[in-house]
């Protein structure tokens, strides 16, 4: 009984060793794993910035004509409504009643005011 206990006395530390350098390689893979995964994550969260750029400037390319545009109908928005309000409030009349009331100037007599 003695020769066995032993055997396995000098056998334990060879198969702690084992086991511990399985443990030991294990935790290598697993923080290799970890850094790769890490990694991986980085790397994702890097493309997304880059199509938020990308889509940023687009839209700011966009945003530019729009912008132009923008303003163009704010300001006839803005003329049509005083037109309108000027209409309503009966400063303004009707083209065709003004045509007729308008001073008109020929050519000729422009011609003979410049010659004195």
């Amino acid at each position: 009984g003695d020769a066995g206990g032993w055997a396995s006395v000098v056998n334990t530390p060879s198969r702690q060793a084992a086991v511990d350098n399985s443990n030991s390689n294990e935790e290598k893979k697993a923080r290799r794993l970890k850094r790769l995964q890490e990694e991986e994550e980085a790397l994702a969260q890097a493309d997304i910035w880059i199509a938020i750029a990308e889509q940023t400037k687009n839209d700011a390319a966009v945003n530019e004509n729009t912008g132009a545009s923008d303003a163009a109908d704010w300001a006839i928005a803005r003329s049509l409504n005083a037109l309108v309000q000027a209409q309503d409030s009966g400063q303004l009349q009707d083209s065709s009643q003004r045509s007729g009331t308008r001073p008109t100037k020929s050519p000729k007599q422009g011609d003979k005011e410049g010659e004195v």
